[in-house]
């Protein structure tokens, strides 16, 4: 087998800082999704909100053209927060803001960074594990992000219920991403060994 098992991976701050960090980002999108057509259908109806959420389709491609041009091996956590907050920035156009623009700029924003949360946590492992530890410390990082986002759609639903709108649940949502930018930011990059 080799490297460490799951329960030492699990106390490691690289391991825990990566892992909690994609946890509440994909948290904060799934459920952005889940309710992306109800909140912006008031606005512009749902065949407006349908082409909202194509826009966000379209930047998610452009988000990973661009992901593969500024990734570096040292600045792997950078780009992670980068995209956490501009998801953060989307999600607060969302929350406060109103109006054609500024919706269409939360979806660019948003959009931008939202293919990266699935292809970011395993670059960032492959950095700072080696051998063994990289597929045994993914496939436990996307069970543990799925045992989280599986609930967000209902959350931040009951949440939008008891407020009454949608601001409650998406200032939510911008928390969480903000969140996620400190939390990958405090991981402590090893070198993995080239032996």
């Amino acid at each position: 087998a080799g490297g460490r098992t799951r329960a030492t991976l699990m106390r490691d701050r690289g391991f825990l800082t990566i892992s909690l960090a994609f946890a509440l980002a994909l948290f904060a999108q799934v459920g952005m999704v889940a309710h992306f057509i109800a909140r912006l259908a008031p606005e512009f109806g749902p065949n407006g909100a349908a082409w909202t959420l194509s826009l966000v389709t379209l930047c998610a491609v452009a988000g990973r053209s661009l992901l593969t041009r500024f990734m570096h091996d040292e600045n792997r956590r950078r780009v992670a927060a980068v995209n956490f907050l501009m998801q953060a920035a989307g999600t607060a156009l969302f929350t406060f803001g109103g109006g054609l623009p500024t919706m269409l700029a939360g979806c660019v924003l948003f959009g931008l960074g939202f293919g990266n949360l699935v292809s970011l946590p395993p670059l960032l492992v492959q950095r700072e594990f080696s051998g063994p530890e990289i597929g045994r410390a993914v496939a436990l990082i996307v069970a543990v992000n799925q045992a989280v986002f599986a609930f967000s759609p209902a959350a931040l639903g009951i949440l939008r219920d008891f407020a009454g709108s949608y601001t409650a649940s998406f200032a939510v949502a911008t928390t969480l991403q903000l969140l996620a930018a400190a939390i990958v930011l405090l991981g402590r990059p090893r070198v993995r060994s080239r032996a």
